[in-house]
């Protein structure tokens, strides 16, 4: 776990030695998602329905030549699976958890309306997800059976344990997205984007996913496919004049006896 806190620590502060100006802030919003499956076949078999879910975190962004920008996002976003099996008469409703973060250039467009600055944008690039952990419940004719996911190496025999073997819980996909910032003060920004995720990583195998109470093995050869809609407030930071600050206080104080 350290070496993924470290590794989002370098991606946010890697950029800050090529630019002296840069804006960062925090966003948050809702998310639909669905799932595709690696083999069509499946479908006959698992039937998945649209979930919803919530993302929040941190957004940082470092400006380039010709109004575009390089982004990093990071944080943490719930997901999950509602899938029907066994001629429908099973339903497998299970939630995600995840540390999840995203590499962005965007091409910004400003508008020019009644001296109100601001722009809209798009942007596209790599979305990773780290998955930590969740919980699930399988709904039968019954009052159903609720269980906490386990990563393991081969299944076990713990009642109420889904043990998920040989998943992936690094995944990764493709980030595509539109938005508007206007300024909210002259160091503040507001912004309200509309972001597609296209999932490129499987959650793991064909049988990956097993239930020993219930003998229930589940398909996990599929991927996210996500809307995500957030909301953001963003502030502006130059180091440049902070040292320019810092310099003059320096001389001043010098200069005092």
């Amino acid at each position: 776990m350290k070496s993924i806190y470290l590794s989002l620590f370098l991606l946010f502060t890697g950029p800050l030695l090529y630019g002296q100006a840069f804006m960062f802030g925090v966003k948050g919003g809702i998310q639909g998602y669905k799932l595709s499956f690696a083999d069509k076949d499946l479908k006959e078999v698992f039937k998945s329905k649209p979930q919803g879910g919530y993302s929040g975190g941190v957004t940082l962004s470092f400006p380039l030549p010709d109004n575009f920008s390089f982004v990093v996002d990071a944080g943490y976003s719930k997901k999950g699976r509602r899938v029907l099996l066994n001629s429908d008469e099973w339903v497998n409703k299970s939630t995600y958890y995840f540390m999840e973060g995203s590499w962005m250039i965007r091409k910004s467009f400003p508008i020019h309306a009644y001296d109100f600055p601001a722009h809209w944008y798009v942007n596209a690039g790599l979305n990773l997800n780290y998955w930590l952990g969740g919980k699930g419940k399988i709904i039968t004719a019954g009052p159903g059976l609720e269980y906490e996911i386990q990563f393991a190496d081969s299944a076990g025999t713990t009642i109420e344990t889904m043990y998920m073997v040989d998943a992936n819980r690094w995944m990764y996909g493709l980030d595509f997205g539109a938005g508007f910032m206007a300024q909210a003060t002259p160091r503040s920004k507001f912004l309200a984007e509309m972001r597609f995720t296209y999932g490129q990583t499987y959650l793991g195998e064909s049988d990956s996913a097993n239930l020993y109470i219930l003998g229930f093995d589940d398909n996990l050869k599929n991927a996210f496919r996500t809307i995500n809609i957030s909301f953001g407030y963003v502030y502006m930071f130059d180091l440049k004049n902070l040292k320019k600050g810092k310099s003059t206080l320096d001389k001043k104080q010098r200069r005092d006896p």
